[in-house]
């Protein structure tokens, strides 16, 4: 059984994957409705083209295609470099959906060229996962996970936990071709994680499902059950048809593993059915290989030899279906396992001349996927990856020691600085003190001052002025005497006087 884990991984940049048609539909309308608003060339009407390429890809990529080239050839008339990579993107999917590799890669490679030039991280992070579902797709599982790897870490630097989560599965889905099935279960639940964290349901549904797949490996039928329904509820309840496809055909792999075949077909026929409602070409080689198999099985197990040639006929039916349009869209992984079956149905059948021809196509593609080199490549990209890895850590460690390096340089310096400011302070606070002595001082030399003045220069007067009061003459105001003691009062009274002057200046120096 081919398990579909792996059909509707798609990044790009900052855009959600909808299966979902008849509201798919209902944005493109929208977006056509708001593109006639527009009559010049400008980067609000491009940005739209690209949205409706975009959309386009997931039910009519010849429509894609049509707005990624107006969109691009748009950008370029006005020497909009963003706009020229987004179209690039664009036009990459809406290829890769029509399974035209080739020009899918091209579109793709413009497309990081240009995000590269513009220091675009995140617009290159895109098209990078991108391009690995793409080889992905080709079964170049060495490229897919090239491509995988130099996406997570970009993604992963960024913090884009949401992304990152879907390159995850694609690493893992890549793994899991290759049947290592440890190194699967460690990337699909990182992706879980990712997701569980981000409380993205559409995202923890794609992984249950991608998890049910590992327990089928490992004869968990339950667990695997459990695992897919939940997915399926999840994506049913989204109206995410795609991802319903896909569950629907992993529960068909896991009643097949049960022998329960005539269950098996059941969700097997779903699938394909919606396959060729959404036309899309991978999932419906998938489905019919799948229902193959399923007849193969039932035929084996046929106690007659009409109803074992019955079943047998159908298998080929199908199988060929798989093979034909495997080849066609060079769906290289899922060939490899029907042309087995259809290789061991053709021998069962007595049609000896097409299964020597099946096996040799079989032989020449497993040979493709599963070589040494291959291999080796693999083992090579991880240890490169596990490389990166490290050396982000010793970077970080030495950012770290750098760090602690700078912060105790700034508490030595804030020490010295605390130091100098408690010293300036006690300068302060003595100068202060000697001033306050000083003036101390200078205040009791003023006071003193002014009580020997007190003392001395104004009581002379005043003792004067008292004296000559006592010899006024009130009995004869006019004598002649009288006139004297009022001049001298008079020349005592200016003498108080100006000794109060003086008082009152050394009373005011006090005050300063």
């Amino acid at each position: 059984m081919i398990k579909s884990g792996f059909s509707c991984f798609f990044v790009l940049i900052s855009l959600l994957c909808s299966s979902q048609v008849n509201r798919n539909q209902l944005r493109i309308d929208s977006l056509k409705d708001r593109l006639l608003q527009f009559a010049e060339i400008d980067t609000n009407k491009i940005s739209i083209l690209e949205e409706l390429s975009f959309s386009y890809s997931l039910i009519n990529p010849d429509e894609g295609i049509k707005y990624g080239l107006e969109a691009e050839s748009s950008s370029s008339k006005i020497k909009w470099r963003r706009g020229i990579a987004s179209a690039n993107a664009c036009l990459g999917l809406n290829y890769n959906r029509k399974c035209d590799y080739d020009k899918a890669v091209f579109h793709n490679t413009e497309a990081m060229k240009i995000y590269s030039e513009l220091g675009d991280q995140s617009g290159n992070a895109g098209v990078l996962a991108n391009m690995s579902q793409l080889y992905l797709a080709k079964s170049n599982y060495v490229k897919a996970l090239e491509y995988g790897f130099k996406a997570l870490s970009v993604y992963e630097h960024l913090q884009n936990f949401q992304q990152a989560a879907i390159v995850l599965e694609n690493i893992g889905t890549c793994y899991l071709e290759q049947k290592d099935h440890a190194k699967t279960l460690l990337y699909y639940s990182k992706a879980y994680g990712y997701y569980k964290v981000s409380n993205n349901k559409r995202g923890m549904a794609r992984s249950l499902g991608n998890q049910g797949i590992i327990y089928n490996e490992q004869g968990n039928f339950m667990k695997a059950l459990e695992h897919h329904t939940a997915a399926l509820k999840i994506n049913e309840s989204f109206g995410e048809m795609n991802s319903v496809q896909i569950n629907l055909s992993n529960i068909g792999n896991t009643y097949s593993l049960l022998k329960d075949f005539q269950k098996s077909l059941e969700y097997h026929s779903r699938a394909l059915k919606i396959s060729k409602d959404i036309d899309d070409k991978r999932s419906i080689a998938i489905n019919s290989g799948n229902i193959g198999e399923i007849y193969f099985l039932i035929a084996k197990e046929a106690s007659g030899t009409e109803e074992r040639n019955e079943n047998l006929l159908k298998a080929v039916q199908y199988l060929k279906e798989a093979t034909l349009i495997c080849s066609e869209i060079n769906f290289r992984g899922p060939f490899v396992e029907f042309s087995k079956y259809l290789t061991d149905t053709y021998t069962l059948l007595g049609d000896y001349k097409n299964a020597f021809e099946m096996h040799k196509e079989y032989v020449s593609a497993r040979d493709s996927i599963f070589s040494l080199e291959t291999k080796t490549k693999i083992i090579n990209l991880e240890t490169q990856r596990e490389l990166e890895l490290k050396n982000k850590n010793i970077t970080l460690k030495d950012q770290q020691i750098e760090i602690e390096k700078l912060q105790a340089t700034n508490r030595m310096k804030e020490r010295v600085i605390y130091l100098f400011g408690i010293t300036i302070l006690l300068i302060i606070i003595f100068l202060l003190y000697r001033i306050y002595k000083l003036n101390s001082k200078e205040h009791k030399k003023i006071m003193s001052d002014i009580a020997n003045i007190q003392s001395h220069q104004v009581r002379a007067p005043l003792a004067r002025i008292l004296g000559l009061i006592q010899l006024f003459n009130h009995e004869d105001a006019s004598a002649e005497i009288n006139r004297d003691i009022i001049r001298y009062v008079e020349n005592s009274a200016i003498e108080l006087d100006d000794v109060i002057k003086k008082v009152v200046n050394k009373t005011s120096s006090v005050k300063s």
